[in-house]
């Protein structure tokens, strides 16, 4: 008698190799943020949003707290505000003529895979100035943070990796 597979059966075994292969796309994870730093003429600073994969600012704040997190959907958690705002702060600089500005955190937000940290350098310099992130190398050899740099006139963009932790541009 011949071996015989029903048609249920196949597609019982299509379905869970399709499966299969979608899960192992979910868990291959790469490592990547931008930030976006705006030029605001009208109050003359420097408007910046860093955007993260949501479960890797988890992590970050669990390391450096010891304790479970979980950033909430859509608006910022008064407890967790404070933790991210430290977090960022002590990650992300912005330093011209060999002095670091003042940085103002605005707050967060964040939907069901990222969060979206805002901060603003009020009274900017005009001239070269160099941004820093070191957001979550410590936690992924891999991390890439990408720096826009937008200004009325063009966009320049700087990748960050491994050693090269920061990146300058010219604001005139």
């Amino acid at each position: 008698m011949p071996f015989m597979v029903s048609r249920a059966s196949c597609i019982l075994l299509i379905t869970f190799c399709l499966g299969m292969a979608t899960m192992s796309m979910a868990f291959h994870k790469y490592y990547l943020s931008t930030t976006t730093i705006e030029t605001n003429r009208e109050s003359n600073s420097l408007e910046c949003t860093l955007m993260f994969f949501k479960d890797d600012v988890e992590r970050a704040l669990q390391e450096k707290t010891n304790t479970r997190v979980y950033l909430k959907e859509h608006k910022a958690d008064s407890v967790l505000a404070p933790m991210v705002e430290a977090y960022i702060l002590d990650k992300f600089s912005i330093v011209q003529k060999e002095k670091e500005l003042d940085l103002s955190y605005i707050g967060y937000e964040s939907d069901e895979e990222h969060i979206w940290v805002y901060i603003e350098s009020v009274k900017p310099i005009r001239g070269e100035f160099w941004v820093n992130n070191t957001c979550l190398m410590e936690l992924f050899d891999d991390q890439k943070n990408v720096i826009n740099f937008k200004t009325e006139d063009e966009v320049k963009s700087a990748l960050l990796l491994g050693q090269r932790q920061s990146a300058s541009f010219n604001m005139n």
